[in-house]
């Protein structure tokens, strides 16, 4: 699993994806391996095999790990199904305990503005919850990158690079920065991430962190 994670953390999408099957077909019965699978398909833009795997592992185990109905709301999101992300997000933050008057805010965010009303909603969400505990430079930059909000994206991005945030090792690849990979400051990003010398080992320990979703 880790090589098909270091596959798509270098952009290296099929390879990714063939080893992810790989590691399945040794042990079917994984849901660790299947979400690997999602990831590597979501990385790739496939989205309709990563949704079919990601229902494919609720359908084994309907309360398994909280990252797959995240996994879901991004496909959702990604393939413009938007009333299916946002209902699979209400879920989601039914299940981890968030209360019925923090759904009913976004619910009617979302109602009200569409999906520029979800993502600020969750632009101003991450903003509170940034005053109790620390939320990671790469969550406002993506939740701007949604909003069209460049500069803002890249200035939280540039945060994330001074704190060698481990999530960047992801930069390549991950779809929710897509609406910023035409920007030069982009590629400028890139460049420099490749020149800076970053401890594998202190990256993976830091990735780890990363990997299960921020709870509501």
């Amino acid at each position: 699993m880790q090589g098909a994670r270091w596959m798509t953390v270098m952009g290296r999408h099929e390879e990714a994806i063939a080893l992810a099957r790989r590691a399945l077909q040794l042990d079917p019965s994984s849901l660790v391996r299947r979400t690997s699978l999602v990831d590597a398909f979501y990385s790739a833009r496939r989205y309709d095999e990563a949704g079919e795997q990601a229902q494919r592992i609720l359908e084994i185990d309907p309360t398994y790990n909280r990252a797959v109905n995240l996994d879901l709301v991004d496909i959702y999101v990604a393939t413009g199904s938007y009333q299916e992300a946002v209902a699979v997000q209400q879920e989601s933050m039914r299940l981890q305990g968030v209360s019925e008057d923090t759904i009913a805010g976004f619910l009617d965010a979302y109602a009200t503005s569409g999906m520029d009303g979800y993502w600020r909603w969750l632009l101003d969400y991450r903003t509170e919850q940034a005053k109790r505990q620390y939320v990671s430079p790469t969550d406002f930059a993506e939740i701007h990158a949604q909003l069209g909000e460049k500069d803002q994206a890249f200035e939280w991005l540039e945060k994330a690079y001074e704190e060698r945030q481990g999530w960047l090792i992801w930069l390549k690849s991950q779809p929710h920065l897509d609406p910023l990979r035409d920007d030069p400051r982009f590629q400028d990003l890139l460049r420099r991430m490749n020149s800076v010398v970053w401890p594998r080992t202190g990256l993976i320990q830091h990735q780890l962190r990363y990997i299960e979703p921020k709870a509501w």
